[in-house]
């Protein structure tokens, strides 16, 4: 039994004679607890109700007959399906469930409303019967098995969700509950969010319905705010009050679900609601496992009757494959890390004894357990279990000796188990011929090296002549998996170098294209990776074909590969596209500088007179303006040669060449400043006497 300090569960009695006495289960119910209901409850199990309320869920009707002969197989009391008056749908999923005749009881989930329970007893072609009949021939009728009646009762609830007042809730719950009895269905009525509810108006309700004649009253920790105490106070008020069965659904918000459950049995409880993996609305409720290993722990034998335990890791992988997640690795029993042990003081009292680090037996479950050795934390017991394992003669110190090389050798990364065992054979063979001995890490290094060149050209032997001449050459039989060893490319570079030096008449290895990785989910590779259980026992070490752990994490590996190079690759061009941006924006920038202090030329030259501006484009002509006025008289300038407005014509009035510069004014004349060079400097330069 679990929790023994022996391998049979046997301690030796001091006195004259020795007589076997079985140690107690130290997590059994207490005799005296006369409430406890830790070996004596049901299973309400609602991954095909609240589970649709999943977040990631869309059952079909395959999927959803798939799930329910799954859980009938597993041995669940109840199984709870969505209301038929959800959809269409939801009412043909539940007929063709209905008509599966399976063991397990079939409900549906509804509202305190008349139109709800109608359609929830005619669903499936309702046969009249009596509760007697029915459990007395529990599949000759089509149609569901019980009506789950739910109101919420908080103040929450009454004001924000439906608006009615206890009163009401009270005379429409009586109203229901007695409709579905008379048609001789079994019938739970529940409050919602009771753990936020007034425990006089819960009481009272709850007594009423009692009185009517309800088969089960439910509570409800919707929120999943409630701890173990006040569950145990909860249910244990209410054990006092109704005579009825006692059903509690609670969410694991606070992550208290299975704790909450637990103590709601201590408390008298009669059925728990549960759903596989927990999945339900937001986090969740109850998980089926969770719960099954909490109480396999109180009472094994009472849990392997009751329930077909190696059925659980199946079921679990059905629903994380419909819903698209992965069994997590800490789940319990069925988790990736559930029965594997790393630590070298673990390892070692493992082997000896299980019961003294596991209190779940693996081979109940249809598992087998796993001892970790190919890390720096190892040691020199579990090496030597696996050494007696692959059937080498090797001393304990000369063990230890090896132990030391995998530790060191596990520093650098972790070894796989093929790994280890091809060290373990290399440091036998080497002890074996006389080329090692304890404590030689230069000789074993000689020979680890020859060992890995060897297989590695041996490797690269087979797969390039399989790859070059697939018609001539038949591939040679795969290395097995203790010769077998990852290949460098320049490991195959140097083996193709010596084929040819070997044999130059054949033709350069030319290597195929790259092909495009196929990943499979890594979830795919979850099922199976904990082997089957047969022969295991008390004080037996056993061990996973590691394969499937190995091709697990290179995929985990190379998805993560993918992600990254897809995140780094969209980087890279989001990078770039902003770079673009920035140089587009920059160059316009500039483009508008420039046309702004060409504006800023032409101006200043239109200003000042006729000359030359230099632009991008080129020189560029800038005609003078004809008139200005200057202190309220108007100027006018023209070219030497030009008309003027006035009568009188300036001497060389037909030169060409711009000499001088001309001013006629209304009435005003004088001397103006000859002005050379005007095309380079266009000024105009007026005495003051003018």
């Amino acid at each position: 039994m679990n929790g023994s300090s022996s391998m049979n569960g046997v301690a030796p009695n001091s006195g004259n004679g020795h007589h076997q006495q079985q140690h107690r289960n130290p997590y059994a119910p207490r005799a005296s607890d006369f409430l406890n209901n830790v070996s004596n409850f049901k299973i309400i199990e609602s991954t095909l109700r609240e589970g649709e309320q999943f977040a990631n869920a869309f059952f079909d009707t395959k999927t959803k007959i798939a799930i329910a002969k799954a859980l009938d197989a597993f041995g669940v009391e109840y199984i709870e399906l969505t209301s038929p008056a959800a959809s269409e749908q939801s009412r043909l999923d539940c007929e063709a469930i209905c008509k599966l005749g399976l063991r397990a009881k079939v409900l549906t989930h509804i509202r305190c409303h008349m139109d709800d329970a109608q359609i929830a007893v005619e669903t499936g072609g309702y046969i009249s019967r009596v509760i007697t009949f029915s459990e007395a021939h529990p599949n000759l009728t089509e149609g569901v098995d019980g009506v789950d009646v739910v109101i919420g009762t908080s103040s929450f609830l009454r004001e924000f969700s439906h608006g009615k007042d206890m009163t009401y809730i009270t005379k429409t719950a009586i109203e229901v509950i007695n409709f579905v009895k008379s048609k001789g269905i079994e019938v739970r009525f529940s409050t919602e969010d009771s753990f936020r509810s007034d425990l006089v108006d819960l009481l009272s309700i709850y007594q009423t319905v009692d009185k009517i004649g309800v088969n089960r009253v439910g509570i409800a920790d919707t929120v999943g705010c409630a701890n173990p105490r006040q569950v145990y106070d909860l249910v244990k008020t209410l054990r006092g009050v109704v005579g009825c069965d006692i059903e509690v659904h609670l969410h694991n918000d606070t992550g208290m679900a299975i704790a909450n459950a637990y103590t709601a049995l201590e408390a008298g409880a009669t059925h728990i609601d549960t759903s596989v993996l927990g999945i339900g609305e937001r986090v969740g409720i109850t998980p089926l496992g969770g719960l099954v290993a909490c109480l396999y722990a109180a009472n094994p034998e009472y849990v392997k009757s009751k329930y077909n335990l190696p059925m659980l890791r199946e079921i679990e992988n059905l629903v994380a494959e419909a819903v698209e997640v992965n069994v997590p690795f800490m789940n319990p029993i069925t988790g990736y890390c559930a029965f594997t042990h790393k630590a070298g003081i673990h390892a070692k009292a493992i082997l000896n004894n299980p019961s003294t680090y596991e209190i779940l037996k693996p081979e109940d479950f249809g598992l087998t357990r796993y001892v970790s050795i190919g890390h720096r934390l190892t040691g020199w017991n579990a090496v030597k279990s696996r050494v007696e394992q692959l059937g080498l003669k090797l001393t304990d110190d000369e063990i230890k000796d090896a132990t030391a090389k995998i530790k060191e050798l596990a520093d650098v990364r972790t070894q796989s188990m093929d790994d280890v065992d091809s060290l373990l054979r290399v440091y036998h063979s080497g002890i074996q011929s006389g080329e090692l001995a304890v404590g030689q890490r230069e000789a074993l290094d000689r020979l680890l090296r020859q060992h890995r060149q060897a297989a590695a050209l041996e490797w690269a032997d087979e797969s390039a002549d399989a790859d070059t001449y697939p018609k001539s050459h038949s591939a040679s039989p795969a290395p097995s998996s203790t010769t077998r060893h990852a290949v460098t490319p320049l490991d195959r570079q140097r083996s193709q170098l010596e084929r040819l030096l070997k044999d130059p008449s054949k033709p350069a290895y030319i290597p195929p294209p790259p092909k495009e990785k196929t990943i499979r989910p890594a979830r795919e590779m979850m099922k199976n990776v904990q082997g089957s259980s047969a022969g295991a026992g008390s004080g037996e070490f056993h061990v996973y074909k590691a394969g499937r752990r190995r091709e697990y994490e290179r995929l985990k590996m190379m998805e993560e590969e993918t992600r990254m190079e897809a995140e780094t690759a969209d980087f890279e061009r989001r990078k770039k596209e902003a770079e673009e941006q920035a140089e587009a924006k920059t160059a316009k920038n500039r483009a508008r500088r420039q046309k702004k202090k060409e504006r800023a030329k032409v101006k200043s030259a239109e200003k000042h007179g006729n000359g030359t501006v230099e632009c991008r484009d080129g020189a560029m002509e800038i005609p003078i303006k004809k008139r200005r006025i200057v202190n309220g008289t108007e100027l006018v300038f023209r070219r030497v040669g030009e008309e003027s407005d006035s009568d009188e014509e300036p001497a060389g009035s037909n030169q060409s060449t711009l000499e001088e510069l001309a001013i006629d004014g209304l009435g005003l004349q004088g001397p103006v400043e000859k002005v050379s060079g005007i095309a380079l400097q266009p000024r105009i330069v007026i005495h003051d006497d003018v």
